[in-house]
């Protein structure tokens, strides 16, 4: 609390009001706000949108009317972003990434508060993956449907990360940005062994094959990451019809320049149509605000605030050998 906050406290001759004002003070301290605009486009090739997205307070489980959250604060229970790129083709992708978006929100609204956010968080994902696995089972026009998933859950001064597949979120803070999630693709997994330049992989004509996507086999494994907030903090989420044709460096310059959120996701739609737009694209842009997160400084960096929880990667504690459901490329010419 600042000096000049405390000076405008007035003093009171009962003990009581002095605890209200004290009480009040501290919960505007820990407030944290969410402000975040989402939207997606069918792109310029494609007759159908496989991608699908969504933003919902779960405090009171209504997903967000709309696409936008305005000055939201952040409750007990979080606020949850996701994003998912569909595959499969004709309706099936489009089936596959409404169920993935919709099943995690439905299960963390299920989830017991007393258990950790990582583990609700996790299980939620492998929850939605079992549904949709399952919906692909028992209907003979889904089968062989899938989704990939990027998730944020943000709860107090944290975002928590949950990904499946290759879409991907972004870090930007101050003027600076950082890719938080890892693709699960073949040629990630080729840069990883060193058998693969970022230069190469950006026209390897295996690009868009990855190891694994929810609904295409019974068990998934989720990467998760924590990102410690600051704030003005931005969080990108992106399906592969917005990397694949725009740099880091343009993201970066669109979120910081435009005039709201709203016209920064547009703006990328656009210049990522403007370059052939073969693919579906989705976008959620979200800034960080409040009392509740330490202020920016200069010489943060990154790597102080994002913390890998769970990789898909095997770690140097881990079995060297990935089990095969980790590694199994998924090739469908219908990827998203």
């Amino acid at each position: 609390m600042s000096p000049r906050r405390q000076s405008s406290i007035p003093i009171s001759s009962t003990n009581s009001n002095h605890s209200n004002s004290d009480k009040k003070t501290k919960r505007l301290s820990n407030e944290v706000r969410l402000s975040a605009y989402g939207c997606t486009d069918v792109g310029v090739v494609r007759t159908n949108n496989e991608d699908n997205f969504l933003l919902s307070d779960l405090a009171t489980g209504a997903q967000i009317a709309g696409e936008e959250i305005n000055n939201q604060k952040i409750s007990k229970r979080g606020t949850l972003l996701v994003i998912s790129d569909g595959m499969g083709g004709a309706q099936a992708g489009e089936v596959a990434s409404a169920m993935a978006v919709a099943a995690v929100r439905s299960e963390l609204l299920k989830s017991v508060a007393s258990r950790p956010v990582e583990e609700q968080f996790i299980k939620a994902v492998q929850r939605a993956n079992y549904l949709i696995w399952k919906e692909s089972q028992d209907n003979s026009s889904k089968s062989g449907m899938g989704a990939t998933l990027t998730a944020v859950l943000i709860r107090d001064n944290k975002a928590y990360i949950a990904e499946v597949g290759d879409s991907r979120a972004y870090l930007i803070r101050g003027e600076s940005i950082l890719q938080v999630t890892i693709d699960q693709s073949l040629v990630e997994l080729l840069i990883l062994a060193g058998e693969l330049s970022r230069e190469e992989a950006e026209h390897a004509p295996i690009k868009n094959v990855i190891l694994q996507a929810m609904g295409t086999q019974q068990e998934v494994k989720v990467a998760l990451t924590g990102v410690d907030l600051r704030r003005s903090d931005y969080l990108l989420l992106c399906s592969d019809g917005l990397s694949n044709k725009v740099t880091e460096a343009e993201m970066l310059k669109f979120t910081l320049k435009a005039s709201s959120m709203e016209m920064a996701c547009k703006q990328l739609i656009e210049l990522a149509k403007r370059r052939g737009g073969e693919d579906n694209i989705t976008v959620i842009i979200g800034q960080f605000d409040g009392d509740g997160l330490a202020p920016q400084l200069q010489d943060t960096h990154f790597e102080n605030s994002v913390h890998s929880i769970v990789s898909f990667y095997p770690t140097p504690d881990e079995d060297s050998q990935a089990p095969e459901s980790r590694t199994q490329p998924l090739s469908d010419p219908m990827l998203g």
